[in-house]
C-alpha cells in the first residue's frame, strides 16, 4: 500500500527544503579539496539519502498486470 504525499503540505515543504539543503551542503563539501575517501563516501551517502527522500513524492511507476506483446 502506497501512501501519497501531499507535496503542497507545510510538512513536505519543510522536509523537501531540508533535503535540498543537505544536498547543496554536501556538494559544496565535495568540491573542497582535502577530503579522504571515507569523508567523500560519507558526503555522497548524504546526497543519495536526501535524493531518496525527495523521490518519495514521485508518483509510483505501475507495471501492467498483463504482459504486453512486443511492438511490431
Amino acid at each position: 500500500m502506497m501512501i501519497e504525499i501531499d507535496v503542497n503540505s507545510p510538512t513536505w515543504k519543510t522536509v523537501s527544503g531540508k533535503a535540498r539543503a543537505v544536498i547543496d551542503e554536501a556538494q559544496l563539501r565535495l568540491e573542497r579539496r582535502g577530503y579522504d575517501a571515507t569523508e567523500t563516501e560519507f558526503e555522497r551517502g548524504r546526497i543519495e539519502t536526501a535524493r531518496a527522500i525527495l523521490k518519495l513524492a514521485d508518483p509510483p511507476q505501475v507495471k501492467p498486470a498483463i504482459p504486453q506483446p512486443p511492438p511490431y
